[in-house]
């Protein structure tokens, strides 16, 4: 808890920073450099007051809650809004209570540059502890494996996020395959979309490709025989991920990849679970499974375990199977 409190403290001491040099910043190039004598004096006090009001903003908005060593675009938009807001503020404070009015233009430049200064900060928490996961794990010596995604839409986006946040996983995305002629010659968090179905073969050599897995969960099973047999035809593993139907949460990561199995060969079309009416009587309640050790059984414990339920009992046959 304490190292919590330092890193909350430490985060809003460099927005006291960020937010006392913006205002400043943006009187300068407002006035490119020679700013009027009777907005100097009023500085020291607008500084003060864009600190508190910053600051209270971004508490309000949980931005100190947040760990940014795992910020997303979400965080983005929260802090976007919370420095909207604020500015809004400052400028109605501005009106009432000053007596020489801060042009208009300031309070653009000011927000436009706390916007920029805390979120460069703030993702590069983030930055670093990722380049301190893969430094770690290329100083064990483990060799990442070269991987290649099938499906370069959101199953396959957040796929490759989630190997990007988890470099311990020993994975590098080399590249995605897509049958989409838009999506060609473009890329993806930095990772390239390398072609389609019909240069499978020669990427695959090119690149050293290890492993590919298929993340199209959407799609109908003869898309999938036929994406199967080309993928059959390299010498790289292949890995799938499931049909959106055996995704009840609804998350798609490097945790639900596996091997190919008959059924997805075999799938029937995509269902609509509707996960109000299954969280309506799991959550909050005691929920006992049989046969828990088994395939069936511990992916319904796995899938039961995201409604939040009050109690989950597992009961089944091996010990082995039940512990793991």
């Amino acid at each position: 808890m304490t190292h919590r409190w330092v890193r909350r403290a430490l985060l809003a001491l460099i927005d006291v920073v960020v937010v006392a040099c913006a205002l400043i910043i943006s009187f300068l190039i407002r006035f490119e450099g020679d700013v009027p004598s009777q907005y100097l004096a009023t500085l020291p006090w607008a500084v003060l007051v864009s600190v508190v009001v910053r600051l209270a903003g971004f508490w309000l908005a949980g931005l100190y809650r947040s760990l940014w060593s795992y910020a997303s675009v979400r965080e983005l938009i929260v802090l976007t809004l919370a420095t909207s807001v604020t500015s809004a503020i400052l400028y109605v404070v501005d009106s009432l209570w000053n007596g020489i009015a801060i042009p208009r233009s300031v309070y653009v430049i000011d927000f436009m540059a706390v916007l920029f200064g805390a979120g460069f900060v703030r993702f590069l928490v983030r930055t670093r502890r990722e380049w301190l996961n893969v430094r770690e794990l290329r100083r064990s010596g483990e060799r990442l494996k070269r991987v290649l995604i099938y499906g370069a839409g959101e199953a396959g986006t957040w796929l490759l996020e989630d190997f990007q946040r988890n470099p311990k996983l020993g994975v590098h995305v080399v590249g995605f395959v897509d049958d989409d002629p838009a999506k060609q010659n473009s890329t993806i968090h930095g990772v390239p979309i390398l072609g389609s179905r019909h240069n499978l073969c020669q990427m695959t050599k090119e690149h050293g490709i290890e492993q590919i897995i298929i993340a199209m969960p959407a799609v109908p099973k003869d898309t999938v025989r036929e994406i199967i047999d080309i993928c059959k035809q390299t010498k790289a593993e292949l890995k799938i991920l499931p049909p959106v139907n055996e995704i009840l949460d609804g998350k798609v990561g490097a945790q639900a990849v596996r091997d190919v199995q008959i059924e997805d060969l075999l799938r029937r079309e995509p269902i609509k679970t509707d996960l109000s009416s299954i969280s309506g009587y799991i959550t909050g309640r005691r929920i006992l499974v049989t046969g828990a050790g088994g395939s069936i059984g511990s992916e319904l414990c796995r899938q039961i375990g995201a409604f939040r339920p009050a109690q989950l009992i597992l009961l089944g046959h091996g010990e082995n199977s039940i512990f793991e």
